[in-house]
């Protein structure tokens, strides 16, 4: 009889021990389960942060928000709202900066690009002196961009500036003012490749070349 107690007591002991470590191991779960989550979650954020920086650092990927964000050392939410703008359909954390310039205002883009006047202020008025009345502090950069050319900058402007850099008939004042900037700097480009290729390679040699020992008499 002494043996079957035993033997009850000792099963009643191991139900009790099992039923601890099951009610234990259900409250550490409850506990240290969302920890270990977020533990995690921070891990692969910090490794994915690691890579994205090294890609932009070596030119494989262009800038975006989160990486903006983390080089100013403010969240996302901060970095966005200092230039108006906020997260979205449109504007997420993996939008380059060159996309998150299009959805700034004029005055919000001139504090981007740290245009500033002689006491360090965004200096928005001498940025919009090169257009016309069509563009204000308020205009988006994507609507400015969209603008004809000759809107945005005026007739006299528009001319002038076509004229100088030799621009085509293909140009003209309903060109959109992108499409224009994007004419002058290729104008630019072809100017200088130009200039480059009717530097004469062999004065160029000549002039280096020490003078020519007079014979001796």
């Amino acid at each position: 009889m002494k043996s079957s107690k035993t033997s009850k007591s000792t099963s009643m002991l191991t139900l009790i021990a099992v039923a601890v470590i099951v009610v234990f191991a259900v409250v550490c779960g409850i506990f240290a389960g969302p920890k270990f989550k977020a533990h995690i979650d921070s891990k692969r954020a910090e490794e994915a942060a690691t890579a994205e920086d090294m890609a932009v650092a070596n030119g494989e990927k262009e800038p975006t928000v989160s990486y903006a964000a983390r080089a100013t050392g403010m969240s996302v939410e901060d970095y966005l709202a200092e230039y108006g703008l906020t997260l979205g359909d449109e504007i997420t954390e993996q939008t380059t900066l060159d996309d998150l310039t299009h959805n700034m205002t004029v005055s919000n883009y001139v504090k981007f690009a740290g245009i500033t006047d002689d006491e360090g202020n965004p200096d928005v008025d001498s940025y919009l002196a090169q257009f016309s009345d069509a563009v204000t502090a308020d205009t988006l950069m994507k609507d400015l961009n969209a603008m004809s050319a000759e809107t945005a900058l005026g007739s006299e402007m528009f001319n002038a500036t076509k004229e100088q850099y030799g621009l085509g008939d293909e140009i003209t004042g309903e060109t959109t003012l992108e499409d224009f900037e994007n004419a002058l700097v290729q104008a630019q480009q072809d100017a200088a490749a130009a200039a480059q290729s009717t530097a004469s390679p062999e004065g160029e040699a000549q002039a280096t070349e020490a003078p020519a020992k007079t014979p001796a008499e």
